[in-house]
């Protein structure tokens, strides 16, 4: 009974990505039933938590918003990692961490 209202739920759901990589991802985690919702959002600059606040609230219900940023030590990388990722090696050796907020 409960994997049917799982699948009845995720059915419904949407996840907003232009990424197709990253559809496949959560369809590993499980969730199957996905489907995907491509809408630019725009982004403040802001913190991670504040940017995928505002995504959440640019979106309906039953659509997963999610926001990757980068913290390296020493470094301002954060929520513009899309926009950095040719200039990384200048990082190299430094501790970072990846974060995925929903």
């Amino acid at each position: 009974m409960f994997e049917s209202k799982t699948k009845s739920l995720t059915s419904k759901m949407k996840l907003n990505t232009s990424n197709r990589n990253k559809l496949e991802e959560f369809k590993r985690l499980g969730l199957a039933e996905l489907e995907c919702y491509s809408v630019d959002l725009p982004e403040p600059d802001a913190s991670p938590l504040e940017v995928i606040a505002s995504k959440a609230t640019q979106v309906g219900e039953m659509i997963i918003v999610e926001d990757t940023s980068l913290d390296i030590d020493g470094g301002d990388v954060g929520i513009n990692i899309k926009w950095l990722t040719d200039s990384l090696d200048q990082y190299l050796g430094k501790r970072a961490v990846f974060r995925v907020l929903l």
